[in-house]
């Protein structure tokens, strides 16, 4: 036996016993990865919210990109995702809570027109006659 191979070096494939046999080793165990890049989650959330921001897509494409940034924000703070995903959650998550909110604004305005201020007209004409 060679001196490399008793000392466990490069070219130690296994453990030799004394009968000559050799007894593959396990290879290390390594702890599992996180994934490289952005997770599709994350990109999820970035086109939602910017499809809600950009087309008034509203409450239809703004609600999902809250959940899915949420979501996947989450999971980046759990460690099961990775960091580089976390900018691209946060502004689609931005962009979903912006473009919901202006959506509600506008329809709270649209309401006002339509049913409160012509009811209001009404009574005003009523007490000046």
């Amino acid at each position: 036996m060679s001196e490399d191979t008793l000392k466990g070096g490069a070219g130690d494939t296994g453990i030799s016993t004394c009968a000559g046999e050799t007894i593959a080793k396990e290879p290390p165990s390594q702890p599992p990865s996180q994934p490289k890049g952005p997770g599709g989650t994350a990109i999820a959330a970035l086109v939602l919210g910017i499809i809600s921001f950009v087309f008034c897509g509203g409450c239809l494409t703004g609600i999902p990109a809250i959940i899915t940034g949420a979501v996947e924000l989450n999971a980046i703070k759990k460690g099961r995702a990775s960091m580089e995903g976390r900018p691209l959650a946060l502004v689609g998550l931005i962009l979903g809570i912006v473009a919901t909110a202006i959506t509600l604004i506008l329809l709270a305005l649209a309401f006002a027109s339509v049913i409160v201020i012509p009811i209001i007209g009404n009574n005003l004409q009523k007490t000046t006659l």
